[in-house]
């Protein structure tokens, strides 16, 4: 009797750690309804969110805090799944299929490049772009773990060199012009002239998904375990803001990371799963929204507001 009331406390127990309470949400409604991957909030208030499915991709974007939404170019034909704009004119997209693509007229269209050479392996997943200046820029990638490149451009995006790698590339940051950071797969990769060269790190076998910058230049980073990191020195070292243990429910896998200019931490993932801080990650309020659905991208559009992207044509604004 006494080994059958412990089972049942801790079934309790762990029910209660489940059981999250609901963030209220706003679905935004737009014209598709396949997956959105990535999303870009310019300085002028104009949104930005691409995606599609594997022989299809799309990019929408909305003058109106998304009330409206239009075509930014014209079909693509494979998934769009990294976005990213140096000025409210010129952007860059990369695809499912290796392509990058440049626009210079606000996304009224998109021009593709097409290299001399490719990775030995052409079908890599692009999966982020980051310019660490207006002419240096990187995309990064890979697919099923591994398959892992590096594209960098040192003119604008007029021609890209690339590099490969054995494991998949996730996320590309820099602080500053000479200070970078690529995670991914068992991955964490540093640069300090530029992005000239990279050295790796120390990657502790783990699945980086996401990493962004703060107003400071602090780097932060989540892992698909549900770890939170922070480097207050260029990438040097990392602090382990919280571990995968704190969270209040299981399926605490992280695809998306983002710091507000107050220093407002943000994460989602898996299930619908997002937490904030904002005490500089010492306490986090964990929520469940977004219907439950997998969450691959958020960005701030306020200090108090968001804006996450994910499947199912999912594309949400939230209140923290």
């Amino acid at each position: 009797m006494k080994n059958i009331a412990i089972f049942l406390i801790v079934i309790l127990l762990s029910g209660c750690k489940k059981n999250l309470t609901e963030l209220p949400y706003q679905k935004i409604n737009t014209p598709v309804s396949s997956t959105f991957r990535d999303l870009e909030v310019l300085a002028n208030g104009t949104i930005f969110v691409c995606g599609g499915e594997d022989d299809s991709g799309f990019i929408l974007y909305s003058t109106d805090s998304g009330v409206s939404w239009n075509y930014s170019g014209s079909i693509f034909d494979n998934s769009i799944n990294a976005i990213h704009f140096i000025s409210s004119d010129t952007g860059f997209a990369a695809d499912s299929d290796i392509l990058i693509y440049r626009t210079t007229n606000a996304g009224n269209s998109w021009e593709p490049f097409y290299a001399t050479s490719w990775p030995l392996t052409v079908n890599r997943y692009l999966r982020d772009i980051w310019f660490s200046t207006d002419s240096i820029g990187f995309v990064c990638g890979g697919k099923n773990f591994g398959n892992g490149v590096l594209f960098k451009t040192n003119n604008k995006g007029d021609a890209w060199t690339f590099s490969e790698f054995n494991h998949e590339l996730r996320g590309v940051c820099f602080s500053d012009s000479e200070n970078g950071i690529i995670c991914g797969y068992g991955t964490l990769m540093r640069t300090t002239n530029g992005g000239i060269n990279f050295t790796m790190e120390d990657a502790n076998n783990k699945f980086y998904t996401s990493i962004c910058t703060d107003q400071t230049g602090n780097f932060w980073m989540c892992d698909f375990d549900g770890g939170i990191y922070k480097s207050e020195n260029k990438g040097d070292s990392w602090i382990k803001i919280r571990k995968s243990s704190s969270w209040s429910i299981n399926e605490h896998q992280l695809n998306a990371i983002a710091v507000a200019a107050s220093g407002k931490i943000v994460v989602t993932g898996t299930n619908g799963i997002i937490s904030w801080s904002t005490d500089g990650g010492n306490s986090w309020q964990d929520k469940i929204s977004f219907d439950g659905k997998d969450v691959l991208q958020i960005k701030w559009l306020s200090e108090n507001q968001a804006i996450a992207c994910g499947k199912d044509g999912g594309l949400y604004r939230v209140s923290l």
